[in-house]
């Protein structure tokens, strides 16, 4: 098939990035102290929801093969567009899991019998043209099936309207909340709480499955029959007129090779070529449901494409295929179009043109429920869309967005503004981009991947390799100058228990986000970048360039080139990892090769150890420019509105999520508190939430409330601990910790034999926050528990609770395999008494390996550094062996400055 141009060294830069990748992340997490294995989450740190696949559980398991997915599906993709290969819509479906049968196409349709087609006097005729005929015979016995699958799946889809009327809606972000009152947005949130939940219970995309399936059959043998269209020269006539059929399968029309005009719903256009113009789809949802399969070829020609919402390649619980071969096109649309499938499948390819895509939201190549995809050969492209567009999977979707050549633009601009964060910023979840709905449902698989040319990429919150809240968001630019600009959560960005990942194999590219970016993990999430080569510029605010926080993996490396850093503020960047939930985690920062410029101290050719557990490092060799830190200002706040009185609005300002009642919360929290324990029958329904604004007032609350009157809140907590409510258990743990009385111990204890290991591990950490000797006995039968997570928390307390001699027991944890239980024991430790030199030594000479030397090393913080220690010190380095000399020497930095003279070597 002649219509596709595919770089010849797109397979040579898919082989090559990743094993170099995975050598250097290998040697950074060697210098952490850490092995391979080390990197993983735990996929059940939060309650599964129905929508949480096997895929899912393997980039907690695995977090790094996320990558080889995204190369594969995007090579699949080529393959598809190069020899009709199904093997991307059997993958799709299978990692969705919203069906398991392989694709066996090329088959006959389950009907081989003539479509009857009739005038729209409904008179018996023909088509004149042999070879327009025998091709649309042929579709539309693949559209008739289609139409068949759709209706069968319907079917089931009304006995759960829910399903059918939520389904558009539940998806579209709109501005209501920036005018709204506190009040009506938290109404509004509570009311639909449970009506989300259940519809997400209620949502079956396995009813599809045959949808998905017809779908993709129906687009191969489409693409099938354009290549031998190709191939054949001649093949194809043209009348002088656009005719227009009816078929059991729906209106049908043939038009010419001069511009016809379209307008109105079809099952099947065929146009051989001239500049067109398409004002078609459906007119209403009503509709696209009545018309659920829609198939467009146009073979040639400057063609213009209109469309409202479910249109122009929108499969809506059914099929939309658009396939325009060559021409400067321009298609424009509302939501749900352009390559989107909402149960069901939808592709818009364009083979061939310097093409315009303008398109609302959940566009360009969205999957929720389904299978959405643009596809666009060749060409200098220009991709424009509000949000949720340009390779996003929402909820067991695939969204992918396809471009094989050309100096393409994809815009992503909102108008709707993030009013949890800013005022004059907007949420786009654009270019790669993953999204579930918290805490409901997890997210889908979204890709765009461009394999060559000079691209530019622009959005604002959340897009250019984003996951949030589980799923797999990436961007994969395999060659050419390319710049990305986005602000916030972007650019190899995993946010809540997802993954984001940006990888642009060549260019001298330019990348700027103010943070939360550049490989930068937040909240049990992966967030990673990898540049293969180019000379590259970076610029960030924070909280990027390998730094992450909140017990996420957090990745950056440029693998070749003389790269400019530019990081306005130092402590949390270029590999960072903060301490949350008492530990640390993984944050990678590894440049490995070129002469490189920094505005941090950092220099080429060094290696650093920061944070917990962050690393540095440089494989180059050259001077740096002197630090530019500058902290940044945080937008002006708009004044508090008047405090309510009553308990019920009072919790409403105490937990609001929008910047602007952001002054009130504290003042309306502190309000509650003054209530005083009589608000506690109130709290009791809250306890548990799986809103994270009211857990943190009730955080807030309950220990205040502890301190005027602790009698009421021991009644209250025990009961809660007591519960047969796991939500309300975790809390009640939580909060005992945060209150830190004696007589919590005996409930936590009770809790640490829970079978989830969640709960052990929440009651765990408070023991070790009440200090309480009197625990250490039944923490410490938790050293020997089979989840990494409890030992680590096990570890962490018996390090703070005990006083003289470390047990044996703690000893064993600080040689655990597992990072993060010697790192926890480690943090423990440092965070109890101080100890002597004398006391550390011995467990050092205990340690055999690399990665046990790092982790031990840290133990040096719980030194007191007194003349007689730092004399002790110095006198046992002298005698140490050189792999004990390297590990203080990446070491001691990080350690108090009382350490820092001390030689490391000879």
């Amino acid at each position: 098939m002649r219509f596709v141009l595919i770089p010849l060294f797109f397979p040579v830069l898919v082989c090559a990035a990743q094993p170099s990748l995975t050598q250097h992340i290998h040697s950074a997490m060697e210098r952490l102290g850490m092995s391979d294995s080390d990197i993983y989450l735990p996929y059940d740190w939060v309650k599964a929801d129905p929508h949480r696949t096997r895929f899912h559980d393997s980039l907690f398991t695995h977090p790094l093969g996320s990558i080889s997915v995204a190369r594969r599906l995007s090579s699949e993709a080529v393959s598809m567009l190069t020899h009709a290969d199904p093997v991307l819509f059997s993958d799709l479906i299978r990692l969705t899991e919203v069906g398991y049968s392989p694709l066996h196409l090329f088959g006959a349709p389950p009907s081989q019998l003539p479509v009857a087609i009739t005038d729209l006097h409904g008179r018996p005729t023909e088509i004149t043209d042999n070879g327009t005929h025998i091709i649309v015979q042929s579709l539309l016995n693949r559209i008739i099936t289609a139409k068949a699958a759709a209706a069968d799946a319907r079917k089931r889809v009304r006995n759960t309207p829910m399903v059918e009327r939520w389904s558009d809606s539940l998806w579209l972000e709109s501005g209501s909340n920036e005018k709204a009152s506190l009040f009506d947005t938290y109404r509004a949130e509570r009311e639909q709480f449970k009506e989300v939940s259940d519809y997400f219970n209620l949502a079956q995309p396995a009813w599809f499955e045959n949808v998905y399936r017809s779908g993709a059959e129906l687009y191969l043998q489409a693409i099938t029959h354009i290549g031998n269209i190709q191939a054949t020269p001649g093949s194809i006539g043209s009348d002088t007129a656009v005719h227009v059929y009816q078929t059991p399968a729906g209106l049908v029309a043939i038009g010419t090779t001069g511009s016809d005009v379209y307008h109105g719903t079809y099952a099947l256009i065929f146009d051989p070529g001239g500049d067109d113009i398409y004002t078609i789809g459906p007119s209403s949802k009503a509709d696209a449901l009545n018309n659920p399969v829609q198939c467009i070829i146009d073979l040639g020609g400057n063609d213009t494409y209109n469309g409202n919402d479910m249109a122009l390649g929108c499969g809506y619980f059914g099929v939309g295929i658009l396939i325009d071969v060559a021409g400067n096109d321009t298609y424009r649309s509302a939501n749900f179009s352009q390559g989107c499938g909402l149960f069901g499948f939808g592709i818009l390819h364009d083979i061939a043109g310097n093409d315009f895509y303008i398109g609302g939201q959940n566009t360009q190549g969205t999957g929720i429920f389904g299978i959405g995809i643009l596809a666009d050969n060749a060409g200098s492209d220009m991709y424009h869309a509000h949000s949720q567009a340009q390779g996003f999977g929402g909820t067991r979707g695939a969204g992918m967005l396809v471009d094989l050549a050309g100096n393409d633009q994809y815009v992503a601009s909102s108008p709707v503004v993030d009013v949890l964060r800013y005022n004059d910023h907007f949420t786009t979840f654009a270019q790669g981009a993953a999204l579930g709905n918290r805490p409901h449902a997890s997210g889908g698989i979204g890709i765009l991947y461009d394999a060559t040319g000079n691209d530019t990429y622009v959005c604002d919150i959340f897009g250019q390799g984003v996951g949030y809240w589980f799923g797999l968001g990436a961007l994969l630019d395999d060659a050419g100058h390319d710049k990305y600009l986005a602000h916030q959560y972007a650019q190899g960005s995993g946010v809540h228990f997802a993954t984001g990942i940006l990888v642009d194999s060549a260019g001298n590219d330019v990348y700027s986000s103010h943070g939360v970016s550049q490989g930068c993990g937040h909240d049990v999430a992966l967030g990673l970048l990898c540049d293969v080569s180019g000379n590259d510029s970076y610029a960030v605010e924070s909280l990027s360039l390998g730094g992450g926080n909140a017990n996420a993996i957090s990745i950056f490396t440029d693998l070749d080139g003389s790269d400019l850093y530019a990081a306005r503020d130092s402590t949390n960047t270029l590999g960072f990892s903060d301490f949350r939930r008492s530990m640390g985690m993984i944050g990678i920062f590894y440049d490995a090769n070129g002469t490189d410029f920094y505005s941090s101290t950092q220099r080429n050719n060094s290696t650093s150890l920061q944070s917990t557990y962050g690393t540095f490092i440089d494989d180059s060799d050259s001077s740096v420019r002197q630090p530019v830190t500058k902290q940044s200002t945080p937008s002006p706040e708009e004044p508090p509105l008047p405090l309510a009185t009553s308990f019920d609005s009072l919790f409403i300002q105490a937990s609001a999520a929008p910047l602007k009642y952001q002054s009130n919360v504290k003042p309306a929290r502190d309000s509650l508190v003054a209530l005083g324990t009589g608000i506690l029958d109130s709290l009791w329904q809250y306890l548990g939430t799986q809103m994270p604004r009211e857990r943190l007032t009730i955080e807030y609350v309950v220990p205040k409330l502890y301190s005027a009157d602790s009698t009421a809140v021991i009644a209250f907590l025990h009961k809660a601990m007591q519960s047969d409510d796991r939500g309300k258990i975790g809390a009640g743990c939580v909060l005992a910790g945060l209150c830190k009385s004696i007589s919590f111990v005996e409930p936590l204890i009770t809790v640490t034999g829970n079978t989830s290991w969640g709960l052990r591990s929440a009651a765990t950490l408070s023991l070790s926050q009440i200090g309480s000797p009197s625990a250490l006995s039944a923490v410490t039968k938790l050293l020997s528990d089979k989840h990494p997570y409890v030992r680590a928390r096990a570890g962490y307390a018996i390090g703070t609770l005990t006083k003289g001699e470390l047990p044996l027991l703690l000893v064993k944890c600080f040689m655990d395999k597992e990072q993060i239980v010697r790192n926890s024991a480690v943090e423990g430790t440092v965070r109890g008494e101080k100890r002597t030199i004398a006391d550390i030594i011995p467990i050092w000479q205990k340690c055999k390996s690399h990665n046990q030397r790092i982790s031990c090393a840290r133990l040096l913080g719980c030194v007191d550094p007194t003349p007689e220690n730092v004399a002790s010190f110095t006198k046992w380095m002298k005698g140490a062996s050189a792999e004990w000399k390297k590990v203080m020497t990446l070491t001691l930095p990080s350690q108090k400055p009382e350490w820092l003279g001390i030689e490391s070597h000879d």
